[in-house]
């Protein structure tokens, strides 16, 4: 344990309820979680007579907060661009309101038990159906790419690279019967690649609390070993996709990133390098000065264009290059 107190055992969700802003969607009858969590997202620049590529967008906030309504902004901007775009809620960890964060007719997850990576499991099956869910929209044309900022980055990368079946005929089915699920680029603002990498912030000694109370609270572990050994650590992943066909990724933090210490895009891009990956074929990336994390860098200049562009920029020139159909 890392010494700061986890909520409470007891529980009676009682989150509010969603918005009624007319972008707002329930996930429909096939893509529902058995659990009863009610998933939805936010979606703009859907057209049923002019199929788009899609994007989702994934909010972040250390896996047990935030919400699909931090990024509207970001999502309209991806619409604008010619794409279907959706920011999308999903389950959350335990925090210490149960009222805030938890999506309407979610389980509680502070009686889920102690196993290591439980949690894990929970909210990246949401993130999995809604991909899924809409690369089957009838406004999407079948292609789609994945965006997330912090714990939402690290659901990114997790959903792009992951190529184990769910067992049995259980829910999100993903990759079963011969079908690959994965989303067909994702983007990554300030991701955990390696949730056993504690090396400490830039110009740190110490790993950061703020980077060890949401693992704790998410992977329900601390211990070193089985960090490393979880299914669903992003670099354990790796050898599955590359398998299966490495789908392009583009990977962003900043020189001072916090809590995500920038070594975790340094551990994931070495591990590319060294199973033979291409960089500007298979997988990008950028590291912007500062110390800006996950969707507050969206709007900064990424001190490598000129004229200047934005990381909001980059990150739509990115999906284009590798979108199929866009108008």
């Amino acid at each position: 344990m890392d010494g700061t107190p986890l909520p409470s055992l007891t529980c009676s969700p009682s989150p509010t309820a969603y918005p009624s802003s007319t972008p707002l969607e329930i996930l429909p009858v096939p893509y529902r979680n058995p659990n009863n969590a009610q998933l939805a997202w936010i979606q703009f620049g859907g057209d049923v007579s002019h199929r788009k590529p899609g994007v989702l967008v994934i909010h972040g906030s250390g896996w047990n907060g935030g919400s699909a309504q931090d990024h509207v902004g970001q999502t309209r901007e991806i619409a604008n661009a010619g794409f279907f775009a959706a920011t999308v809620w999903y389950e959350l960890a335990p925090n210490e309101d149960t009222a805030k964060g938890y999506i309407p007719g979610q389980p509680c997850h502070e009686l889920d038990g102690t196993t290591p990576g439980w949690r894990m499991n929970l909210e990246v099956n949401d993130i999995k159906n809604a991909v899924k869910a809409m690369r089957a929209d009838p406004r999407c044309n079948g292609w789609v790419a994945v965006v997330g900022g912090s714990a939402g980055a690290t659901h990114a990368i997790t959903v792009a690279l992951d190529t184990n079946p769910t067992p049995g005929d259980l829910w999100p089915h993903w990759f079963q019967g011969g079908h690959d699920d994965r989303p067909d680029c994702a983007v990554m603002l300030s991701a955990i690649y390696d949730f056993s990498d504690w090396t400490p912030d830039t110009g740190q000694t110490e790993t950061d609390p703020d980077f060890v109370h949401p693992v704790n609270n998410y992977a329900q572990t601390l211990d070193l070993t089985t960090l490393a050994g979880l299914p669903l650590n992003p670099v354990n992943l790796v050898p599955g996709a590359i398998a299966h066909g490495f789908k392009p990724i583009y990977m962003i933090n900043s020189y001072g990133d916090h809590p995500s210490a920038y070594h975790q895009l340094v551990t994931m891009v070495c591990l590319l390098q060294n199973s033979g990956r291409t960089r500007g074929i298979d997988y990008d990336y950028l590291t912007i000065p500062g110390s800006l994390h996950s969707f507050h860098y969206w709007g900064s200049w990424d001190h490598i264009s000129d004229p200047p562009h934005t990381v909001g920029d980059d990150v739509i020139g990115f999906l284009k290059i590798h979108a199929v159909g866009l108008p």
